[in-house]
């Protein structure tokens, strides 16, 4: 069995597993040990997704901040969590891997990444 490849408190793309997994546990009042488990395992999941995408989208895309914010472009507001569906996810990854910058992942991350305004750390927002 090979170890998990990153830290849980690793930001990779403005993200975390330890981030996703507190996203995903906030629909439960008082989770059980097992859906906190359940979750982790899940936020592991989504997270290493997400690393593939970000990684070939700033390949793709130099002048995109991929690894300060690519995670932004992978939120979907239409789901309680915030978080794509992991199938969804892997669906983008095929068709970054597939058709590079003429896929229309590629199309939609970049405008995503382009237009998301990330609050600055400093701000009283």
């Amino acid at each position: 069995m090979v170890p998990y490849p990153y830290q849980p408190d690793e930001v990779i793309g403005g993200d975390c597993v330890n981030a996703i997994a507190c996203r995903l546990l906030n629909q439960y009042s008082d989770p059980s040990s097992e859906v906190i488990q359940m979750m982790r395992i899940q936020a592991e999941d989504l997270f290493e997704v997400k690393v593939e995408i970000i990684q070939i989208m700033a390949g793709l895309d130099p002048t995109g901040n991929w690894m300060g914010k690519g995670a932004l472009a992978l939120k979907n507001p239409r789901t309680s969590t915030g978080e794509e569906p992991l199938d969804r996810l892997y669906a983008l990854l095929e068709d970054l891997n597939r058709g590079g910058v003429q896929s229309e992942a590629f199309s939609d991350l970049k405008v995503k990444v382009e237009y998301r305004i990330v609050p600055d750390e400093n701000s009283s927002a």
